[in-house]
C-alpha cells in the first residue's frame, strides 16, 4: 500500500511538474529520487496514454506560447546591457556607417550626399530610420543629429583630429 501511495504522490508531482515546464532533473531533485525513476515513470504514463499527462503537456504548451520568445530574449538582453535591443542596433548602424554619416554632415547639401551613397547603404539606412526621405528630399533623421551631437558620442571630432 506505501508504494502504491509513494507512486500515486509521485506521478502527481510529475505530472505538476510537467505542466510547469519543469524538466525532469528538477522533479527528480524535488522528489529526491533518481532523474532515470521521473524519465521511466513518463515513459509508462505516455505509453499507457494518460490523459492527465496529455493535459499536462497541453498546459505547459500553452503556457509556454503565453510569452513569445522575443519578448523574453529582449527583457533578457535589457536586464544584460541595459539598454533596448533597438537601440543597440540603432547605435551599431551609426558606427557603422560612420564615414558616411560624416560625409552628408560635411557636405553642404545632404540630400545630394545621400543621392551619392550606394543603394545598399541607402537602403539600410532608410530601413533603420537614420535617413527620413521625403517626395524629393532626404535628411538625416532628427534622432541621429541628437546622438552625433551628444558629447559623449561626437564621432566627427574624433575623425577630424586623426
Amino acid at each position: 500500500m506505501t508504494t502504491q501511495t509513494k507512486q500515486a504522490e509521485r506521478k502527481s508531482a510529475i505530472i505538476d511538474g510537467i505542466s510547469r515546464n519543469i524538466k525532469p532533473s528538477e522533479i527528480a531533485s524535488k522528489l529526491s529520487v533518481s532523474k532515470w525513476v521521473v524519465v521511466k515513470d513518463i515513459k509508462k504514463m505516455r505509453y499507457q496514454g494518460d490523459p492527465e499527462l496529455e493535459q499536462a503537456y497541453k498546459t505547459a504548451k500553452s503556457k509556454k506560447k503565453s510569452t513569445p520568445i522575443a519578448v523574453r530574449d529582449e527583457k533578457r538582453f535589457q536586464e544584460m546591457t541595459g539598454m533596448s535591443l533597438e537601440e543597440k542596433t540603432f547605435i551599431n548602424m551609426l558606427h557603422y556607417y560612420k564615414l558616411d554619416l560624416l560625409e552628408i554632415v560635411a557636405s553642404e547639401d545632404e540630400t545630394l550626399a545621400i543621392q551619392r551613397l550606394p543603394s545598399s547603404s541607402k537602403r539600410c539606412l532608410k530601413k533603420h530610420d537614420i535617413i527620413t526621405s521625403g517626395w524629393k528630399d532626404s535628411e538625416i533623421n532628427e534622432k541621429v543629429r541628437e546622438y552625433l551631437s551628444d558629447q559623449d558620442h561626437q564621432i566627427w571630432k574624433k575623425n577630424e583630429s586623426d
